[in-house]
């Protein structure tokens, strides 16, 4: 919420949003019609299913948009761990990853 306002911060690759070309910044206002809120979206998620195909009304650049959602599966969350005991090759690289 910003304002008041509902607004996509993040659309990943991949994902249900960036396939269906919802950008960061863009202000949900209504899917399928209904408004939605900070206080109903998901329960307003719940009611779909993969699959499903939602109309979802945005505002982008002051300009009323209606977008169709497909719903995709979630994306898989990747987690990095270190391991305790590093050879000199994992090592290097762990390096390389915190150097940047």
């Amino acid at each position: 919420m910003e304002n008041g306002k509902l607004i996509i911060t993040k659309v990943f690759a991949g994902g249900s949003a960036y396939e269906s070309g919802l950008n960061a910044n863009d202000e949900i206002v209504s899917i399928n019609g209904q408004k939605v809120t900070e206080e109903n979206l998901e329960n307003r998620l719940k009611d779909f299913c993969v699959g499903d195909v939602i109309e979802v009304t945005i505002l982008r650049d002051g300009v009323l948009r209606n977008v169709n959602v497909n719903l995709l599966p979630p994306l898989q969350i990747y987690k990095i761990i270190e391991t305790k005991e590093k050879n000199d090759s994992q090592i290097m690289v762990l390096n390389k990853w915190l150097d940047g």
